[in-house]
């Protein structure tokens, strides 16, 4: 993607091409200043990961310049971060960019249409430009989806998983792992939002396959599944791991992590809102990865967005930014021993969830993802999540967050995050 200090381009190529027109022949008309200026602050608040403004601003360009291909692109990514999968196919359809095919693939593949987007995908696999492992193996299964019903559930309306804290001599907590039948074989599962998929063990399948999941009284047929290599995580909680449940897979579950409560809940339907919960949107840059709001002071205006990695046994990891944001240099945190360049310290205030959360431990050195193109804060990790109850509504553009009763720290914020309607594109 073309960064704002290269918005100019279009009207340099403009030039040329008029150049070259000859009779009979019309050159495209070049982007307005108002729909320039709303692509600027598009780009730039998706950059910063403000997804609201992002998303606003996109649709706001889109409806000023809905031929501009650079714009529809733009679009498109919002729409897909915000599980409008219809949206994202109408923008990104017909546009020659390798990046719009990626995100049409991802639309397609999402919305259930996988008759077309395996045609995208194998035509994305022709394409030296992308370089894409989620393509590769994608692409693999699209086109035998021919026939089946993905996340078809049967059996009971609800089951509820135990899930456990020790296994054996291993303690597994803050990870959630949690029994299921793979193809009516019993396996151990950790609930992750780092992946996409469902994803099994490279040791036991080579190739992605559609397989079933029983959760207790409710099967879930035809899902598809991805390969990796798990004997890392398996060797870290030396327990054997044979499967990732990740974020595509749990908004067809309509789950509920209760790590505290000890349990993985499966519906068949949509939950109810829980009486005390807080509703936080949920974003899902390229479909896939979840991102959520938070402030490491009591400020709203501070607000940044967080990776949320269940699979991450910390509670929270700042880039060095944040933690000057929190008040902090590095060279006053505490070095954590027998880490790979991990230090701690304890933020003063976290705002998450509609909840200030005081005296909570943070730590520097956690990777974070930069493929993304956007400068996430930190990541929200399990120990943080282990205290609270997640459910997900409206297929995962939401979670309906309660805390745990027997917790003294986190307690009810004074004032709600503020959100503004943009009234005008203004320049970065």
């Amino acid at each position: 993607m073309r960064t704002p200090s290269q918005s100019v381009a279009p009207f340099l190529g403009v030039s040329l091409v008029c150049l070259a027109c000859g009779p009979g022949m019309e050159a495209e008309s070049p982007r307005s200043d108002a729909a320039n200026q709303w692509l600027t602050r598009a780009k730039t608040s998706l950059r910063s990961g403000d997804f609201e403004d992002a998303g606003e601003s996109a649709r706001r360009a889109v409806l000023t310049a809905p031929k501009d291909d650079e714009v529809r692109i733009i679009g498109a990514k919002m729409a897909l971060a915000e599980l409008n999968f219809d949206e994202a196919i109408r923008l990104a359809s017909g546009l020659p960019q390798s990046e719009a095919k990626r995100l049409l693939a991802r639309a397609l593949w999402y919305k259930g249409s996988y008759e077309t987007c395996a045609d995208i995908l194998e035509g994305l696999l022709q394409d030296p430009a992308v370089k894409d492992p989620w393509v590769n193996q994608v692409a693999k299964l699209a086109r035998r989806a021919q026939g089946r019903t993905p996340f078809a559930m049967e059996g009971g309306y609800i089951a509820a998983v135990e899930t456990p804290r020790q296994i054996g001599d291993a303690f597994v907590m803050p990870l959630n792992v949690v029994p299921i039948e793979l193809e009516g074989e019993r396996v151990l599962a950790v609930v992750s939002t780092a992946v996409s998929e469902l994803v099994i063990d490279s040791a036991t399948r080579k190739d992605p396959e559609w397989v079933s999941i029983r959760f207790d009284r409710i099967e879930v047929r035809d899902v598809p599944a991805l390969t990796q290599d798990l004997a890392p995580l398996s060797r870290q909680l030396r327990v054997p791991i044979r499967a990732l449940i990740g974020t595509n897979f749990l908004r067809h579950l309509n789950a509920t992590i209760d790590r505290r409560g000890d349990q993985f809940v499966v519906r068949r339907e949509e939950a109810h809102a829980p009486p005390e919960a807080s509703r936080v949107p949920l974003w899902y840059p390229l479909g896939a990865t979840i991102a959520m709001r938070a402030s490491v002071t009591k400020n709203d205006a501070d607000a940044a967005s967080f990776l949320v990695n269940t699979q991450l046994p910390l509670s929270l990891g700042l880039t060095t930014q944040e933690w000057k944001k929190a008040g902090f240099e590095l060279k006053a945190l505490t070095e954590v021993p027998g880490s790979d360049g991990l230090r701690s310290g304890t933020l003063k205030s976290f705002r998450f969830a509609g909840f200030d959360l005081g005296g909570l431990p943070a730590f520097a050195g956690v990777p974070v993802d930069d493929k993304l193109g956007i400068d996430f804060a930190g990541v929200i990790g399990s120990d943080l999540l282990m205290n609270f109850r997640i459910t997900f509504g409206n297929e995962g553009r939401f979670a309906w967050i309660e805390p745990d009763p027997s917790m003294a720290s986190p307690r009810p914020a004074t004032t709600e995050p503020t959100r503004t309607e943009p009234k005008g594109p203004t320049k970065p």
